[in-house]
């Protein structure tokens, strides 16, 4: 018997270290790696788009249309005055900011001269690995920023509710499942005919990998559905990572390379 559970704790364990294999440590970007990228601020407020130059960090509106050259519109830039290269990170201290004249008169935010405000005559630190970056001043003052690829998807699945419309590549005698994805708290929220239920997940980008790590019911009652929903789903979301791909209406989830969880859009 007790030969039995370590046999059953050591594949437990180990099934889970050959999940953590698959997923690789984000690529540390060196300084020309990142200034290759424009990258969106992931703030709901926000409605910016920064580009690091050689001179300057440049400031563009993430709603604004590019120009000829695929570039977007520069609407502010704070400039450089010397940079610290430190192994992985890069100290800027920066000048004060200069509002660039446009055909268009651009209305600022109160949200986006703050951000402008709090990054001009600093010293800021940058630092990115795989998709995204993130600004810093001192110890309390932090923006993250992800790049153009990753917030477009991020945005697209954000827009729908999601449905499930495939398990295991059946489609029969499927409950009602209803999700949405919220990437700036990572969590997945839905209902599982009429229950509802959370998902932490991580997602990472550049590998086309979900990470999700725990299946909750919310505010469930201790029922026998309730029970039956955790019981079938929690194997689904608890420590799993699935590889995932976004055909034109579906959102796709794979598990050693085999279609496990798909997703079709809904119309929020």
């Amino acid at each position: 018997m007790l030969k039995s559970k370590f046999i059953l704790l050591f594949t437990f364990f180990f099934s889970l270290l050959i999940q953590a294999q698959r997923i690789e440590d984000p690529k540390i970007l060196s300084s020309k790696e990142i200034q290759k990228e424009q990258w969106v601020l992931q703030d709901k407020e926000k409605n910016l788009t920064l580009q690091w130059t050689s001179t300057a960090l440049e400031i563009s509106l993430a709603n604004k249309g590019v120009n000829q050259d695929l570039q977007k519109t520069v609407y502010a830039k704070i400039p450089i005055k010397k940079l610290h290269d430190d192994t992985d990170e890069y100290v800027i201290l920066t000048d004060a900011v200069q509002f660039l004249p446009t055909f268009v008169k651009v209305e600022w935010s109160q949200d986006d001269l703050e951000f402008l405000r709090v990054l001009e005559n600093s010293a800021i630190t940058l630092h990115a690995e795989g998709d995204i970056l993130e600004v810093q001043k001192g110890k309390g003052t932090s923006y993250k920023f992800y790049s153009t690829a990753f917030d477009r998807m991020c945005k697209f699945v954000t827009r729908f509710d999601w449905g499930l419309i495939a398990l295991n590549r059946n489609s029969d005698n499927l409950p009602k499942m209803i999700t949405s994805f919220d990437f700036e708290n990572k969590v997945m929220r839905g209902t599982v005919n009429d229950i509802p239920f959370e998902v932490k997940f991580d997602v990472y980008y550049d590998q086309d990998i979900f990470s999700f790590h725990s299946f909750e019911l919310v505010h469930a009652k201790k029922n026998k559905s309730s029970r039956k929903v955790k019981d079938k789903f929690s194997k689904y979301f608890n420590s799993t990572v699935y590889r995932y791909d976004i055909a034109e209406q579906t959102l796709n989830f794979y598990k050693n390379d085999k279609l496990v969880l798909m997703f079709g859009f809904i119309l929020k």
